[in-house]
């Protein structure tokens, strides 16, 4: 015979602030690597919390994502009894762009997708947009630091790992 035990998984909650300590709404919390499998997602309340349920006990990455915010990961042990968690996300920087074909045409319509630093998907938080009509791109919640990103419309050829700097005009 086999014999299968099953732990009861852990709540874990927690809170999302400004600098000011004010609550910020809808801000994506993930807990585990992001696009891999257990991982699990959330948004805050309006008053910025957030609760996960059924989390194995050890070690787990935890990201936050928020408009106009920086983001935050950090990994945390999850144990029993653990106390409330806090993420205090500052202002966010600027990555922007403008994408252009060949002829130095504007090209709209262009997903633009956060690559981690070796390419692929990101394992910290998910973020993409599309470029608007005069093939322009911004996000407003950004990490100081320069990120890789793949750019991707079909008919186009794909460009990925380019490595965006923030507070600059990229093309």
């Amino acid at each position: 015979s086999h014999k299968l035990v099953l732990k009861a998984g852990l709540i874990v909650r927690g809170k999302v602030t400004d600098e000011d300590d004010n609550p910020i709404k809808d801000a994506r919390v993930w807990a585990g690597m992001v696009n891999y499998s257990g991982t699990q997602e959330t948004k805050t309340d309006a008053n910025g919390a957030f609760t996960f349920r059924n989390l194995a006990e050890g070690e787990k990455q935890f990201s936050v994502l928020a408009k106009g915010r920086k983001p935050e990961v950090r990994t945390v042990v999850v144990k029993f009894g653990m106390e409330e968690m806090k993420f205090q996300l500052g202002p966010g920087n600027v990555i922007k762009g403008l994408v252009k074909n060949e002829a130095g045409e504007p090209v709209s319509g262009v997903r633009v997708a956060l690559e981690s630093s070796t390419g692929g998907v990101s394992h910290e938080y998910q973020f993409e947009m599309t470029t608007d009509k005069e093939g322009r791109f911004k996000w407003d919640g950004a990490p100081d630091e320069p990120k890789n990103f793949c750019f991707l419309k079909q008919g186009y050829e794909s460009k990925r790992r380019q490595k965006l700097q923030p507070a600059e005009d990229n093309l």
